[in-house]
């Protein structure tokens, strides 16, 4: 009988243990829900999000849309207009494009909201969005990877959920642009652009749509009233940088390399021609070695106020290194204008110089005849 006692009380012990186990359970279960729906952006709106959400300012300004070959300064020059109080600064490459990032997208008004959605979303922010911080890793002297982050608290829900309110009222292609930019600049929380004078332009980064007629024609028909800033880039210093870049790998020879620069200066040239003072055209070994005379021009250009800011390169108003091919650097680096004179056989740069010469100087003509 008293064995009996003894084997009851045991597993009644067991029995509290087990259910105060459970309950440990539970909580644990419950805590990791709430994390997974923070994460994932199914969570109730936090109180910032609901003031955001109350009064968010939608987006209506044309877009001044950088873009030109890849390794021509656009990204520098991007980054000069970050801080500028009359813009809105994306502050990463522009990736709307499918299946190719320079691919101006066509917009189907008869989709659903979702499928409309994912179509302009952009990979790289669900992913900086979720770590909180933008990264990125650039080469140093003797090739080491230098590593830097800047804050960049963004909402994603709440970029979802203002899309979703905003494209109810569209009837037009640029009301959808013009609903995902307001949810975009919305749902970052810190974003220090959003603060101080009326905007004059959303100002954008996309390499090659304007080497892609269609892109350009529907980039225009969405934006008549934007602006394609072009940069051109001496052909020796473009090649000595393109050469240590990924898209370069599918370009391994030489002519095919150089086939890519003059297709860009060429579109570039035949962009002025078709858009007049709708494309602004920069020389990058000029925005290098006299940033203030070029910035100012630039803003003239544009209609713009030119501001300090244009000869800093910044990410959210924070000083962020150059996107150099050789040595990264902050600030404005214009030693990078002749760097390519101590990485290239001098046979190399006289060839690209007998072959491209002509039509850099004449684009570089085109350019100082546009600023009289």
């Amino acid at each position: 009988m008293a064995q009996q006692k003894e084997q009851n009380r045991a597993w009644k012990a067991e029995i509290k243990k087990l259910r105060s186990d459970k309950k440990l359970l539970k909580t644990e279960i419950t805590k990791l829900r709430a994390n997974a729906d923070a994460l994932i952006g199914v969570s109730e709106p936090s109180i910032t999000a609901q003031l955001r959400l109350r009064h968010a300012p939608p987006v209506h300004e044309p877009m001044l849309l950088i873009s030109q070959v890849q390794r021509s300064g656009g990204t520098l020059l991007a980054q000069l207009f970050d801080g500028h109080p009359e813009c809105l600064a994306h502050p990463y490459e522009l990736k709307w494009g499918r299946p190719l990032k320079w691919d101006w997208p066509e917009i189907d008004l008869e989709q659903d909201v979702d499928t409309t959605f994912s179509s302009l979303q952009q990979k790289w922010l669900v992913e900086f969005a979720r770590q909180g911080f933008y990264q990125k890793q650039v080469q140093g002297r003797a090739q080491q990877e230098i590593q830097y982050k800047h804050p960049f608290l963004f909402d994603l829900a709440l970029q979802k959920t203002i899309f979703t309110e905003q494209v109810k009222h569209a009837s037009h292609q640029r009301d959808v642009l013009d609903a995902y930019l307001t949810s975009f600049f919305d749902a970052w929380l810190d974003y220090q652009g959003a603060y101080g004078g009326t905007k004059r332009y959303v100002v954008a980064f996309t390499p090659r749509v304007h080497m892609e007629g269609q892109s350009l024609a529907r980039f225009f028909g969405h934006y008549p009233d934007g602006v394609l800033l072009s940069v051109i880039r001496d052909p020796a210093a473009w090649y000595a940088s393109a050469m240590k870049h990924r898209f370069a790998h599918d370009r391994a020879d030489f002519d095919s390399l150089l086939d890519l620069w003059r297709r860009s200066t060429e579109s570039t040239l035949d962009a002025k021609h078709r858009y007049g003072d709708h494309v602004q055209l920069v020389v990058f070994e000029e925005l290098l070695t006299r940033p203030e005379a070029t910035t100012l021009r630039i803003c003239r250009g544009v209609g713009l106020e030119w501001d300090p800011c244009m000869l800093r390169p910044t990410f959210n108003n924070m000083e962020i290194l150059s996107d150099s091919s050789f040595v990264p650097a902050r600030g404005i680096d214009d030693a990078a204008a002749q760097r390519y004179m101590e990485v290239q056989p001098e046979t190399t740069i006289e060839t690209i110089r007998s072959t491209c010469g002509d039509l850099y100087s004449g684009a570089v003509a085109a350019v100082h005849a546009c600023s009289r």
